[in-house]
């Protein structure tokens, strides 16, 4: 990608970008060979995904699920290797460290993620599921970390007599809450939500969005949040890129995409939420299923599906269209509108 690309202002932030994924892809080899093994099949779970994130900022990425939503969030924390494609953090290509500088610098980069329940070790109490990062990077002394586990129970709203409990004795929304904590235990300052309130009751929802909000303005956190919840993504993101078998078709400003959705895929999206008042303009509504990765189709990937399919679509893979204001679209439809680069640009 051109340097005047990846230089491009962020749409809703004057900072530099902190996160930036270019080119990520993933394939996972499945099946087995052999006379009658039927031959083994790649998954193209991710296919050159491409973004930026400010710091400060949280991009929201969306879509069905079996997108590769989440493999996208285990890529860029490189939880899991990519097939190719690079992720820097604060100017760091964290794929070219060794394990030992790999390690020290996972103390900034931490995820949340659905289930609270099982992310936390039923055996041990709540205080020592929070410190335990602490013990793991050796920091701290054991008063420094009392003073540290006190802190961090009244940054994430539990009482501090909880350090004692154990995880089955609390509520979703208190354990998704000592999650919090454990993630923020180091110096964290970047955070990948992966579906991290989509398990919880609606009101503890709001409860949690909220909380990592105002962590975020306390902390100056930035955010990667994925979700199929276009309503928890309208309250919680700056900018929203929304994510179609293994690729991103559309990226913009949260307002921008609400208002004026460019891409087929997110027009059926928006329409799937829930509407607040009477008389909105009616969009087109997706049909049928998505098609499997381990054969996606020709050209464009959504063109099965797609309301406004042409003969091009089923040819030709639609270029990233400059709509302005930092709102990018791969779709066909936008022939008229400049293109900025074949994969959706940083």
């Amino acid at each position: 990608m051109s340097d005047t690309l990846t230089d491009r202002p962020l749409a809703t932030t004057q900072e530099p970008a902190f996160v930036r994924v270019h080119g990520l892809t993933k394939h996972f080899h499945v099946g087995r060979g052999g006379l009658f093994g039927g031959g083994q099949k790649t998954v193209r779970a991710v296919d050159g995904v491409c973004f930026a994130i400010g710091k400060g900022e949280t991009l929201a990425l969306v879509g069905e699920s079996g997108c590769g939503k989440t493999t996208v969030g285990r890529l860029v924390l490189r939880l899991i290797e990519p097939t190719d494609g690079t992720v820097a953090i604060d100017n760091c290509d964290i794929g070219a460290l060794d394990d030992e500088a790999m390690r020290a610098f996972r103390r900034r980069i931490q995820i949340v993620i659905q289930d609270p329940f099982g992310s936390l070790n039923p055996r041990m109490v709540v205080g020592s599921i929070i410190l335990e990062p602490l013990d793991v990077h050796g920091v701290g002394t054991p008063a420094e970390r009392r003073a540290r586990l006190a802190e961090l129970l009244d940054l994430v709203g539990l009482p501090r007599d909880f350090a004692g409990r154990f995880p089955h004795e609390l509520s979703g929304g208190q354990r998704q809450r000592v999650g919090i904590a454990r993630a923020l235990a180091l110096e964290t300052d970047f955070l990948v939500c992966d579906e991290a309130v989509s398990a919880l009751d609606v009101s503890v929802q709001a409860q949690i969005v909220n909380l990592l909000q105002s962590i975020k303005k306390k902390r100056r956190l930035t955010y990667l949040f994925i979700s199929h919840d276009l309503a928890i993504v309208r309250h919680v993101s700056d900018r929203i890129a929304v994510m179609y078998l293994g690729q991103i078709v559309e990226i913009a400003p949260k307002k921008t995409l609400f208002d004026a959705p460019a891409h087929p895929y997110t027009q059926a999206l928006l329409e799937a939420v829930p509407r607040a008042r009477a008389g909105e303009r009616p969009v087109a509504a997706i049909a049928g299923d998505v098609p499997s990765p381990v054969a996606p189709p020709p050209g464009c990937r959504f063109h099965t599906r797609c309301p406004h399919v042409m003969d091009i679509c089923r040819q030709q893979d639609p270029a990233a269209r400059d709509l302005g204001g930092g709102h990018y679209a791969a779709c066909h439809l936008l022939a008229d509108k400049p293109v900025v680069d074949q994969r959706m640009p940083e």
